[in-house]
């Protein structure tokens, strides 16, 4: 999902274009633990949640257009997205002190880009002694951007997988008809402007470099960003966000969504997973298991619930694009279909495994069954196990 990169931060290097930490009251993982409603401050942030529940402790901190911009290393582009300049540039920065958990920083953002090429038609000479003309389109040269986003925490950069917009498709070019100009027409008489043009397209050979059309055609895409890092136990961490653009075009960045959690290693290591036949279970991050084919064996009420939001998502018609995923397959139930169905997650820090048969240790594995499976489907000894 990212690489991460181990860097060395000269002094003052970034202290152009972000806050000192120094600016800011330090967070502590005690202050997460007690945040009624966030203080947005404490992150330069414009918006803090508070979503804790259960054991673990969830804040949700959103960062609006203005405060990407506010530290010099965006630009307004006019239209509520924040322009990335060139180079490695942090948008934000706090510091973070753990306590006896852990943390985790999950980034959710979108990158976006827009880019019109055009091209002109013009005379050219051909044929024998170049006494031919011929018309030959001329493309200007297109832009080219290459940008991710990072999260940098004491100076380790967890980064997004690079959006290049040479990898965009091009729609059809789109002749602009108006300003057509040909050696006898059609033509625009209206226009003062090309009264000379006009003349010359009536009367005069065509003339070399003679600009006869322009048309154009559209680049755009977009990518979405997610970027999940842990701050262990015990630390005094600095954490940055931001990002690096290199090239000629305009990469533009949607608001940025950061959520921390703060949980429990080991109590993680067998609560991390629960399994329910009869409906989600309050207070966890469910996935339902919805295989229509088998919603005579009461398939359509069956979750598998998380303690913390990992990213889970149930597909029934294959792998999810971006998340990490596993096959949920019984082929002992050949009916139900079940072989192009898959269990995801976003957390690059946690591990699943899928067993239809059991894997004898069971500490952090969870039994999924469904009791109105006939016994011939085998339903009664499948498992999913974490981080083994």
């Amino acid at each position: 999902m990212y690489s991460t990169i181990k860097s060395v931060i000269v002094a003052g290097l970034f202290m152009p274009v972000f806050f000192a930490c120094s600016s800011s009251k330090d967070i502590n993982e005690s202050d997460v633990a007690s945040f009624g409603t966030c203080d947005p401050g404490y992150f330069k942030a414009s918006h803090c949640t508070n979503l804790t529940q259960n054991r673990t402790k969830v804040i949700e901190v959103n960062y609006s257009k203005d405060d990407l911009v506010r530290a010099g290393s965006a630009v307004d582009d006019g239209n509520g997205f924040a322009a990335l300049n060139p180079g490695d540039k942090p948008f934000i920065d706090f510091r973070y002190i753990t306590g006896s958990q852990t943390a985790e920083i999950q980034i959710e953002a979108e990158l976006l880009y827009n880019e019109v090429q055009f091209r002109e038609q013009e005379w050219k000479r051909s044929g024998l002694a170049g006494l031919e003309r011929k018309r030959v389109w001329k493309e200007r040269d297109r832009s080219h951007a290459v940008a991710s986003l990072y999260v940098d925490i004491d100076g380790a950069k967890y980064v997004s997988p690079q959006y290049d917009t040479r990898a965009l498709e091009a729609s059809d070019w789109s002749e602009d008809r108006s300003d057509l100009k040909t050696w006898i027409g059609p033509f625009n008489p209206l226009n003062a402007a090309n009264y000379v043009n006009l003349i010359t397209d009536i009367l005069a050979v065509p003339i070399d470099g003679r600009k006869l059309s322009v048309a154009f055609r559209k680049f755009s895409g977009s990518s979405k960003v997610t970027i999940i890092a842990r701050i262990p136990p015990n630390r005094n961490s600095v954490v940055k966000l931001g990002s690096i653009f290199q090239g000629t075009g305009g990469v533009r960045v949607s608001p940025v969504k950061m959520t921390i959690q703060t949980f429990d290693v080991a109590d993680e290591d067998n609560n991390l997973l629960m399994w329910s036949f009869s409906g989600s279970i309050p207070g966890r991050y469910c996935t339902q298991f919805d295989e229509e084919a088998d919603y005579a064996h009461t398939w359509g009420d069956n979750f598998l619930c998380a303690q913390r939001d990992i990213g889970l998502k149930f597909s029934n018609v294959g792998p999810i694009e971006g998340k990490k995923c596993i096959s949920i397959n019984e082929p002992s139930d050949v009916a139900g279909t079940w072989g192009d169905n898959y269990l995801c997650w976003s957390d690059p820090f946690i591990n699943l495994s899928w067993f239809f048969y059991d894997p004898g240790k069971k500490e952090a594995c969870v039994l999924v069954n469904e009791p109105a499976e006939p016994a011939e489907t085998n339903w009664h000894d499948n498992y999913i196990c974490w981080n083994r």
